[in-house]
């Protein structure tokens, strides 16, 4: 077990708990009685920044996150949460 990375904590009511997770544990569990199982994974994101030119011939930055979700930092992303400039990042990056 990683030392540190869980302690059992008795509080004033009397229940047990592991922390830093707060779980029930019988009053006279022990750490040493604790077994770490795993980690949960951590999602891992794809994210690319992208400089998608409009035809007027501004320049947006557009962010594809499979995690986060893409945006823009146009208007048009401002108010409706979708715009061309997202559709053709996406394009490029197929």
């Amino acid at each position: 077990m990683p030392s540190g990375a869980y302690a059992l904590a008795t509080l004033i009511s009397g229940k047990t708990y592991v922390v830093p997770a707060w779980i029930e544990v019988p009053t006279d569990t022990k750490y040493e009685d604790i077994e770490i199982i795993g980690k949960p994974a951590k999602p891992v994101a794809n994210r690319k920044e992208l400089q998608i030119k409009s035809s007027s011939g501004k320049t947006y930055k557009v962010v594809l996150d499979s995690h986060l979700g893409n945006s823009c930092d146009c208007v048009g992303y401002m108010y409706h949460r979708n715009c061309r400039h997202i559709k053709q990042a996406a394009e490029c990056n197929k």
